[in-house]
């Protein structure tokens, strides 16, 4: 099991954060990027990436749905095909994400509960650090 742990100056101003990288499923060879600021949400059902970064690396989407946030509901957005790579290159293989409008936010990844069901989240506001086991 790996595990990581982020101390972050002001947890509660900045959120629980982790950079992350995001590879194509079906494309290994094409670009990917790293060190994409993500935030933890445990409030997410589904992972969700900035359609910005998915625009670039010319994903295809094989499948659409329907999201609810707590500004809009029944929102058509694409489905996608990801692998999700963690500091300590831990690899979350083959997760469904959504493309998401990440307007006047400062990052590119919601990681939701559909990742975060495989491990342990300990979010230590005392210590202002977060800890992620997988």
């Amino acid at each position: 099991m790996a595990i990581l742990t982020i101390h972050n100056s002001d947890l509660l101003t900045n959120g629980p954060t982790i950079e992350v990288g995001i590879k194509s499923v079906h494309y290994p060879k094409t670009q990917n990027f790293t060190n994409l600021l993500s935030m933890l949400d445990t409030g997410a059902g589904i992972t969700a990436v900035n359609q910005a970064i998915i625009d670039e690396l010319n994903w295809e989407p094989f499948g659409e749905t329907k999201t609810h946030t707590p500004s809009s509901s029944n929102t058509n957005v694409f489905i996608y095909e990801a692998n999700i790579v963690f500091p300590n290159d831990v690899y979350i293989k083959n997760i469904k994400v959504i493309g998401a409008i990440f307007d006047e936010q400062n990052i590119n990844i919601l990681i939701g509960r559909d990742i975060l069901q495989n491990g342990i989240l300990i979010y230590n506001g005392d210590d202002n650090s977060l800890s992620l086991s997988f």
